[in-house]
């Protein structure tokens, strides 16, 4: 069986295989976009220990609102067509995508450009128009911490939570064993990795 296109452009998530034109003209659909300026990449995401989808693309809209619901529907598009969440949407303007001196998109240099830290302002200003899912502006949310007397010992500890971050050492399953630890409920934390 041939096969055809660029092996360096298509994108792997989450062990399934993406062809970058395919997203971008279901992207290119979407009313606000102009088409030929959109690109898409894969980005390394530490958080996920894995690769993630950034989006880039132009519209001429520049009202935050309208921005956040445009890329609201490239989501939706995408994820309905594609079957993919996009972590990053970047709107940018057409002057700001590479292009070589044929009009072929140059997308690894968006992506290390991305990955540097070029855009977080445009993507803090998507963030703040609404775009992203359990997003809480900075302005709405400081974190604090504040030192608590620790009871005395053997005092049982009501309505205390525990939580337990735990890999294969054992520990864990032994923290864990009984269910709780003077008398405070123990919640165990499983992550992706054990």
């Amino acid at each position: 069986i041939p096969s055809t296109g660029r092996k360096k452009e298509d994108i792997i998530i989450n062990g399934l295989n993406y062809y970058s034109h395919e997203i971008e003209a279901v992207v290119e659909q979407v009313e606000g976009v102009t088409p030929s300026f959109t690109a898409c990449c894969a980005i390394r995401d530490p958080a996920r220990d894995g690769e993630s989808l950034a989006i880039f693309f132009h519209t001429p809209w520049r009202d935050p609102r309208r921005l956040g619901a445009l890329s609201k529907r490239i989501r939706g598009a995408v994820a309905k067509n594609i079957g993919i969440h996009p972590q990053y949407l970047v709107p940018i303007e057409k002057e700001a995508i590479p292009k070589t001196s044929i009009g072929k998109i140059q997308r690894p240099l968006l992506r290390r450009r991305l990955e540097a830290g070029e855009f977080n302002a445009v993507l803090r200003q998507v963030a703040g128009a609404g775009d992203l899912p359990n997003h809480i502006p900075d302005w709405f949310f400081r974190s604090a911490w504040r030192p608590r007397a620790l009871p005395p010992a053997g005092a049982p500890m009501r309505s205390a939570n525990i939580l337990i971050w735990g890999g294969g050492s054992g520990l864990a399953d032994a923290l864990c064993g009984s269910g709780d630890i003077a008398g405070a409920r123990v919640v165990r934390v499983l992550t992706s990795r054990g």
